[in-house]
């Protein structure tokens, strides 16, 4: 597909190629109308090939390329002389972060010849295929973007073959998607760029009832978590304490605009984390802040678990102010670091609340064979 014009546009303009200054595009210079049409149709094919330069002095993040560069594929020339060719499927802009905040951000490629493979056999080693890695802006020099390679998979294309995608909604019900893939979940270091919270409205169409100061007011409280994966269990934590909800912390927190001012002190949940794909692959979900004592015996570490499976249920304990459930899917790096990553939810029911004059209403469903929800999205298993 052709790339959209603010693709090209945000490419050429908001992230200029290091030594192409203003009056080398011939913005100055450039008077008569004809030969403007002519410069702008020039200034177009370079755009459309010219590399993003993002190692010169004060371009250090790639906080630009979230505005339309998710899932391209590119060549990554990095400062020791190596190209990676691969697609990008995470950006991670960490000015933003809360907990160790840099002057620079991360990507995370998929590259992958072989459909077949599976998660298990990648490496998470920077040029590998199959391989999911990441790269630093801090040893980035270049970043072009080309036309999908032959010789590689799409990622969701990827996914989809082999069912590494979100089965059924990880909550019984209905639920509410509380969080998505913006706010605060940009500012968690990397872990939640790409995750989920998880909640439920009442007949009030409210998430609490009364003053929302008991966990029992909140309607997804206690509520069943089954498994919305395959995978082997990695990590589960089942005896810390629930936390007292806080809506007054909860409503701050979105009043910021990104972490480097949130002093937020990360505090013990308990969660499962499950390899996906099989043993040894990098890919790992997460499903966190889960209720005290109730993630049954039989959820142990080593243990291969289908889809469906009954895990606990919701709670409020860890860094959390309301109780949710949060989902993330991702992967652990080379340098053993996590890293959230988009994953589709497939065969669901979504709607929205609309707010007509008179109060808000449900809209119709529609059903999603396979797509990534929004906030405020409401959703239920076909």
């Amino acid at each position: 597909m052709m790339d959209s014009w603010k693709s090209i546009l945000t490419r050429a303009i908001k992230l200029p190629t290091q030594g192409f200054g203003e009056e080398e595009y011939g913005y100055k210079h450039i008077l008569l109308f004809p030969i403007m049409l002519l410069g702008f149709g020039l200034f177009l094919v370079w755009a459309h090939c010219a590399p993003l330069t993002i190692g010169a002095p004060g371009i250090r993040s790639l906080y630009d390329l979230d505005l339309g560069f998710q899932f391209s594929f590119v060549n990554v020339e990095t400062r020791n002389g190596e190209t990676f060719t691969g697609q990008i499927i995470g950006i991670y802009n960490e000015k933003k972060f809360m907990w160790h905040p840099t002057e620079f951000s991360t990507i995370a490629l998929f590259a992958c010849s072989d459909s077949a493979i599976p998660l298990s056999d990648f490496s998470v080693m920077a040029g590998g295929d199959p391989a999911l890695f990441s790269v630093s802006s801090a040893d980035i020099v270049s970043i072009l973007v080309v036309k999908q390679p032959e010789t590689l998979v799409d990622y969701k294309e990827y996914m989809r073959a082999h069912d590494y995608v979100l089965q059924k909604v990880p909550v019984e019900g209905e639920v509410y998607i509380l969080e998505a893939w913006t706010t605060y979940h940009a500012w968690e270091d990397g872990r939640s760029n790409y995750a989920w919270d998880l909640a439920k409205l009442n007949n009030n169409m409210m998430t609490y009832a009364h003053f929302g100061n008991k966990l029992t007011d909140f309607e997804v409280f206690g509520s069943n978590i089954i498994l919305p994966m395959p995978g082997k269990v990695l990590t589960s934590i089942r005896n810390e304490i629930d936390n007292l909800p806080d809506l007054t912390a909860a409503v701050e927190l979105m009043d910021h605009e990104d972490g480097r001012d949130v002093d937020l002190e990360e505090k013990p949940q308990n969660m499962v984390e499950l390899e996906i794909g099989g043993t040894g692959s990098p890919a790992m979900l997460r499903l966190l802040h889960m209720k005290e004592g109730s993630i049954p015996q039989n959820i142990q570490v080593g243990a291969d678990l289908s889809v469906g499976t009954p895990l606990g249920q919701v709670g409020n304990s860890g860094t959390t102010f309301t109780p949710h459930l949060h989902v993330v899917f991702g992967f652990t790096d080379q340098n053993d670091r996590f890293w959230s990553l988009p994953v589709e939810w497939k065969d669901t029911e979504q709607r929205i609340l609309l707010p007509y004059p008179h109060g808000y209403e449900y809209g119709s469903y529609h059903q999603r064979e396979y797509f990534y929800p929004k906030m405020n999205n409401i959703l239920k298993n076909f």
